[in-house]
C-alpha cells in the first residue's frame, strides 16, 4: 500500500472514531423505564420548590430508572383537565390544594376551613399526623387518585385594586376564590362576592375591572406580579393552603413495590424540607411585595378577633350540609385540636 493510500485509510479511521464512540456510549446509556409527568398550576413558589426536591430525590435513588418531568404553571392544561388526566391514568401525578378536588369528594374541602390551623407550623404538624394523612390520602381512591404527601405552603391573603384599611372594606367587592363551598361561605361572611376563577384568568380580570380583588397567597401574588395591578394586600392568614400531592392509582399500583416505596419516602422528605423553606419564604415574600411597590394592610388585634368571630363556624356550617362531610370535618378538626400547642 503506497503512502497516499495509507494516509487516506488513517484519515478515514480517525474521522469515524468519534462516531463509533458516540454509538458505543449511546448503546450504554440507560433510558428511563418510567417517566412521571408532575404538574401544578403555579410556579416559582413553595409548591414548585417541593416539585424540584422530589424530582432530585427520586431520580437520584432510582439511578436513571425513573425520570420526573416537571410541568408548573398549568403547562399540561387547566386544573380540571389535569385532575381528570390523573384519574384516568393519562398523567401520573399532580399537586394542588385539595379543595379543587371537591368535585370528586366534598370532604376534600374541609382542610381549607378558616381557623382549622393557627399557622404554618400547626398546619404542618396536623397534615403530617398519620391519622390525618391516611384519611386525606384515601379520599379519592375509589375515583382513581391516591395522595402521597401533604404540607402547608402559605396562609391566605387578599389583594385589591383599590385601597382599604381593614377587612370590613372588602364588603361589596368582587373577589376571586377557589371554586369550593368553603371559600364561598368565607367570602360571604366578609360581605364580599366570591367569583370562582382559574389562576391564569385572575390578573387580566383585575386589570379589566371584572373583579376587585383575589384571595390566595402572597407567594402566588408575587410570582404572578399582582403588585402591578392590585397592590393592596390585606394580610389575614385565616386559612392555610396545604397542597396535596397525588398520583394516578392505576399507574402507582402498577409500579414495582421498591419504586412505590421510593416515591413515598421522597415525597415525605420533600415535605419536611419544603416546610423549612416555606417559613423563610413567607417572610421573604411579604418583603418582596413591599419592595415591588405593594402595600400591606395589617389587622390590629381587635380587628383580627372580630374577623375570627365572623369566620369561626364557617367550617361546621358548610360541612353540616352533607353528613359525610360533617363527619370528616369533626374528625379532622379533632386531630387539628390535638396538634395545637
Amino acid at each position: 500500500m503506497n503512502f497516499k493510500a495509507r494516509f487516506f485509510r488513517f484519515a478515514l479511521q480517525t474521522l469515524l472514531l468519534p462516531a463509533g464512540l458516540c454509538i458505543a456510549f449511546s448503546s450504554q446509556a440507560k433510558d428511563p423505564a418510567y417517566v412521571v409527568r408532575l404538574g401544578s398550576p403555579t410556579m416559582n413558589d413553595t409548591v414548585h420548590h417541593w416539585m424540584k426536591l422530589f424530582k432530585e430525590g427520586v431520580e437520584k435513588r432510582t439511578e436513571g430508572e425513573m425520570r420526573i418531568d416537571l410541568f408548573p404553571a398549568s403547562q399540561l392544561g387547566p386544573i380540571q383537565r389535569q385532575i381528570e388526566a390523573v384519574q384516568f391514568g393519562a398523567q401520573e401525578m399532580y399537586t394542588i390544594p385539595p379543595e379543587f378536588l371537591a368535585g370528586i369528594d366534598k370532604r376534600f374541602m374541609v382542610v381549607s376551613a378558616p381557623l382549622m390551623f393557627e399557622d404554618l407550623e400547626h398546619g404542618f404538624r396536623t397534615v403530617q399526623d398519620p391519622e390525618f394523612s391516611k384519611f386525606m390520602f384515601e379520599l379519592g381512591a375509589n375515583k382513581g387518585i391516591i395522595g402521597i404527601s401533604m404540607f402547608c405552603a402559605d396562609p391566605t391573603s387578599y389583594t385589591f385594586t383599590e385601597p382599604l384599611q381593614t377587612y370590613k372594606d372588602a364588603e361589596g367587592r368582587k373577589v376571586r376564590i377557589f371554586a369550593s363551598d368553603m371559600e364561598r361561605e368565607t367570602i360571604h361572611r366578609l360581605g364580599a362576592t366570591g367569583v370562582p376563577m382559574s389562576l391564569g384568568e385572575v390578573l387580566p380580570a383585575l386589570q379589566q375591572g371584572v373583579i376587585d380583588g383575589a384571595r390566595t397567597t402572597v407567594s402566588i401574588f408575587n410570582a404572578f406580579k399582582f403588585y402591578g395591578s392590585a397592590k393592596y394586600l390585606l394580610k389575614t392568614e385565616e386559612s392555610m393552603v396545604c397542597p396535596l400531592q397525588f398520583v394516578s392509582r392505576r399507574w402507582f399500583e402498577s409500579l414495582p413495590q421498591d419504586l412505590q416505596k421510593i416515591l413515598l419516602e421522597e415525597a415525605k422528605a420533600a415535605d419536611i424540607a419544603t416546610h423549612q423553606f416555606a417559613l423563610g419564604f413567607l417572610a421573604d415574600n411579604y418583603k418582596s411585595w413591599v419592595d415591588n411597590g405593594g402595600v400591606i394592610v395589617e389587622l390590629n388585634p381587635e380587628q383580627r378577633e372580630e374577623m375570627r368571630a365572623k369566620l369561626e363556624d364557617v367550617g361546621k356550617t358548610v360541612a353540616d350540609k352533607d353528613p359525610a362531610t360533617a363527619k370528616a370535618y369533626s374528625q379532622l378538626r379533632a386531630i387539628a385540636d390535638r396538634t395545637r400547642q
